[in-house]
C-alpha cells in the first residue's frame, strides 16, 4: 500500500515554471496546487498512513490494540496536509510570480492537461492497480510508448524520487514501531539506514520497473502527438528545475511528518 501511495504522489507532482521574478502570492499558488491535483493528493496522506498500518498489523498481528491505536492517533496529530501544503507553498513562493503561475494554471486547465491530470488520477485508484499488472505484457510491448514513459520518468526524475521517498517511510514506520513498542528506548536508526543501502541498487531496478508499467498504463490512451506535447512541456529548463524544487519540499515536508508521528507514537504509548 505505501509503494502504491508513494508512486502517484510523485506523477500527480508536474507542476511547473519558467524563470524567476517576484513572490507568488497564496491565492495563485492555491490555484495552482488545485488545478495540479496536489491538494486532492496531499490531503489522502494521513488516510493511507493509517490505512497501511492496519493492513501491516492484519498480516503480522506484531502489534497490541493499544500500540495501534497510539500510531493511528499519532497520523491524526503530525500527518496534517494543511501543514503540508503549507510547506509547499513557502517553497514555492520565491520561485515564480503570479503570471509564471497563471501560465502553468492554463496548462492543467486546457483539455490536454486536464486529460493528463484525470488520467493519473484514474491510474491511482485499487481498481488500476489491478489492471495495471493484467495489462502490463502488452505494454511494455508497445516501444513507443516505453520510450515516451522513459523520457517523462527521466524529466520527472520519478524513479530515484520514489527510491528516496519510499526509504524515507521505511524509516518512519520503523521508528514508530520501535516506539510504540519500546517507548522509553532512544531510537537508533543506523541499521536501517544501512540496511536500506545495501538493498538501494536493487530496489532502484524495481522501482523502475514499476514506474514504467506505471506511466505506460496511465498514457496508453494518448496518442504519440499529445506525450510529445507533455513531454515537450517538461523539457524546458526552467519547467525541470521547479519540479526539483517543488518535489524535493514536499518530500523534506513529508519526512518532517512522519518523523514527528514516529515520536509521538512513543508519547502517546507511554501516556496510556
Amino acid at each position: 500500500m505505501f509503494q502504491q501511495a508513494v508512486k502517484w504522489t510523485l506523477y500527480f507532482f508536474t507542476i511547473f515554471v519558467v524563470g524567476f521574478a517576484q513572490a507568488a502570492s497564496d491565492k495563485s499558488l492555491n490555484a495552482l496546487l488545485n488545478a495540479a491535483g496536489v491538494d486532492e493528493m496531499v490531503n489522502q496522506f494521513p488516510a493511507t498512513v493509517k490505512l497501511g498500518i492496519l493492513e501491516a498489523q492484519q498480516q503480522q498481528g506484531a502489534l497490541s490494540e493499544k500500540e495501534v491505536n497510539a500510531m493511528l492517533q499519532a497520523a491524526d496529530e503530525t500527518i496534517v496536509p494543511a501543514n503540508i501544503l503549507s510547506g509547499i507553498r513557502q517553497s514555492l513562493s520565491g520561485a515564480m510570480d503570479d503570471e509564471q503561475i497563471a501560465t502553468l494554471i492554463r496548462w492543467y486547465e486546457s483539455p490536454l492537461g486536464k486529460a493528463f491530470t484525470e488520467a493519473e488520477a484514474r491510474s491511482g485508484t485499487e481498481e488500476a492497480f489491478a489492471a495495471m499488472s493484467a495489462e502490463a505484457p502488452a505494454l511494455m510491448k508497445n516501444q513507443q510508448l516505453i520510450a515516451q514513459v522513459q523520457k517523462i520518468d527521466q524529466l520527472l526524475n520519478a524513479t530515484n524520487i520514489t527510491v528516496n521517498f519510499y526509504e524515507q517511510v521505511q524509516l518512519a514506520i520503523f521508528a514508530g514501531l520501535m516506539s510504540a513498542l519500546q517507548p522509553d528506548v532512544p531510537l537508533d536508526m543506523d541499521n536501517m539506514k544501512q540496511e536500506l543501502s545495501a538493498i538501494r541498487q536493487q530496489s532502484t531496478a524495481n522501482v523502475q520497473q514499476m514506474v514504467t508499467v506505471s506511466l505506460a498504463y496511465a498514457y496508453k490512451d494518448f496518442t504519440a502527438e499529445e506525450l510529445d506535447q507533455y513531454i515537450a512541456f517538461l523539457s524546458t529548463p526552467d519547467a525541470n528545475r521547479f519540479n526539483q524544487i517543488a518535489v524535493k519540499s514536499m518530500i523534506n515536508e513529508l519526512e518532517a511528518s512522519f518523523m514527528a508521528w514516529a515520536k509521538r507514537v512513543g508519547a502517546i504509548t507511554k501516556e496510556k
